[in-house]
């Protein structure tokens, strides 16, 4: 896939989950950190997709700071697999990302 076409399948994920999610977005809170996690250095954020049509797959994740700054990230193609292979590959793409560092 060449990289504009990564965008409007990303795109096109974001809108399908809020119109999906729509409800379960507006009843839902955002949560803050709690005070006892700051100070403890940085977060790991990972997440696998599956689309549905053709059945190809991602895992990417992202690390922060204790105040949400961006540190590093990473993704993965994984070719199709199941959608609980692809969070499986996300968990340890990231937890490698963290052991290199």
């Amino acid at each position: 896939m060449n990289p504009n076409e990564i965008l409007k399948v990303s795109f096109s994920w974001a809108i399908q989950y809020t119109s999906i999610n729509k409800t379960a977005l507006m009843s839902s809170s955002i949560i803050q950190p709690q005070q006892n996690l700051l100070g403890m250095g940085f977060f790991l954020n990972i997440d696998g997709v599956v689309e549905r049509v053709t059945g190809l797959s991602a895992a990417g994740g992202v690390v922060r700071d204790e105040i949400g700054k961006w540190i590093l990230g990473c993704n993965h193609f994984l070719g199709k697999c199941s959608a609980f292979d692809a969070e499986l590959w996300g968990i340890l793409d990231g937890l490698l990302l963290l052991q290199k560092q």
